[in-house]
């Protein structure tokens, strides 16, 4: 049987970094295409409904490669895709968080290259310089 670890508490302000959910295979079928970002919504929504999203400083979203090693259907395809994941993240966040800078298309997730993101480290957003700083 597994056993689950609870996270420590969150603190109003704490940072923290979301990675999107994406499909590397999102283009190959066109149903695995909404259903990735229906999935995607609906553990927005979950985190939202929940009182997540409402405790984050700052959203990190990670650029969906949206390829698949087996049939490429072009970059409009691709480029389709991750605007929809764009806009599914900004408007959910939005929603339950419209104060929390969004970040979008962050080289780490399913993508190359892939800046290392360290698991507990701290994130510093500043959306005035455009600037993120990784750090302990």
């Amino acid at each position: 049987m597994t056993e689950f670890v609870v996270p420590p508490a969150l603190e109003p302000g704490d940072r923290v970094a979301i990675v999107a959910p994406g499909s590397n295979r999102a283009t190959d079928y066109p149903h695995v295409y909404e259903l990735g970002l229906q999935r995607l919504r609906e553990i927005l929504i979950g985190m939202g409904e929940r009182g997540l999203l409402e405790r984050f400083a700052g959203v990190l979203v990670g650029r969906a490669k949206a390829r698949s090693p087996f049939e490429d259907l072009g970059s409009e395809a691709r480029a389709e895709y991750r605007e929809r994941q764009r806009e599914t993240v900004v408007e959910v966040v939005g929603e339950y968080n419209p104060d929390a800078p969004v970040v979008l298309d962050v080289d780490f997730g399913h993508t190359a290259p892939v800046v290392p993101v360290p698991v507990g480290g701290r994130v510093e957003i500043d959306p005035e310089r455009e600037r993120i700083v990784l750090g302990d």
